[in-house]
């Protein structure tokens, strides 16, 4: 009998550091609305905050035929760095990837045709 009462006190235990876990998890993983001051105020020092909005960015901003000086006036400057220069036109470092183990960094990538976006998707390095 006690060492059924330990076992239950282990699983317990177990299922409440993983639920504490998941719910971290979620917290960090939640995405944020897109603000145009708050996107270009993260540039460089608070990129972290870039991912989170970049999800809301592309769902509910049709970044889709604006012209890369909108695209500039709504984002501010792309990214200097030749990462990508196969796949996109511009770029914009949006912080390390989601997840709990982040490894890569993951970056909005524009692709422009006749000085317009033809697509805008999130890629990881």
């Amino acid at each position: 009998m006690r060492r059924a009462a330990k076992s239950l006190v282990r699983v317990i235990a177990l299922l409440a550091v993983a639920l504490v876990v998941f719910v971290l998890a979620m917290i960090w993983l939640r995405g944020e609305p897109f603000d145009r001051e708050r996107w270009r105020a993260a540039a460089g020092d608070d990129e972290v905050r870039r991912i989170k909005m970049a999800e809301d960015l592309l769902g509910n901003h049709d970044l889709q035929g604006q012209t890369r000086q909108e695209i500039i006036w709504l984002l501010g400057p792309p990214t200097d760095s030749d990462k990508f220069r196969d796949l996109c036109d511009d770029i914009y470092h949006l912080g390390p990837e989601r997840g709990l183990f982040p490894v890569d960094s993951e970056w909005l990538c524009l692709k422009y045709e006749a000085n317009r976006v033809i697509r805008a998707e999130i890629v990881a390095d």
